[in-house]
């Protein structure tokens, strides 16, 4: 999981080196003979087993979503509109990881999974940092 804002791989004209690193991984591990589920908003489309979305449209594609267009929402709202996009993908992750259904979880917006990493301590969780911490 890289981020709920835009699709995987993201549309022409973005830039966004942590997704090319979580599909070269992705797509590479599955190649490989792993069953790989990727978590991304809607119109998603990587070579792996599952795409999950959870109903989750793309934040910010297509000029982005009414939310984020609302004139009660600016400075900090938008921060945590951001983060809640991504949390509730981590969120649908962690939940089926709890169920037993993965191995190992791969996520790189690692800021907003350490709250639900604390809970879900036993689940085995890799993080790639992109930024310094």
């Amino acid at each position: 999981m890289v981020t709920g804002h835009y699709t995987t791989p993201p549309p022409f004209g973005v830039i966004y080196a942590p997704m090319d690193i979580a599909v070269a991984v992705s797509e590479g591990l599955q190649r490989r003979g792993h069953d790989v589920t990727f978590f991304a908003p809607e119109g998603s489309n990587i070579k792996v087993l599952r795409v999950e979305s959870g109903g989750l449209k793309p934040l910010q594609q297509n000029g982005g979503l009414p939310i984020l267009k609302d004139k009660k929402v600016g400075g900090a709202e938008v921060s945590k509109v951001f983060n809640l996009w991504d949390q509730y993908l981590l969120s649908l992750m962690y939940k089926e990881a709890l169920e037993s259904k993965f191995d190992v979880l791969h996520i790189h917006p690692v800021d907003r999974a350490l709250p639900l990493a604390y809970v879900a301590r036993k689940v085995p969780t890799v993080y790639t940092l992109h930024d310094p911490i």
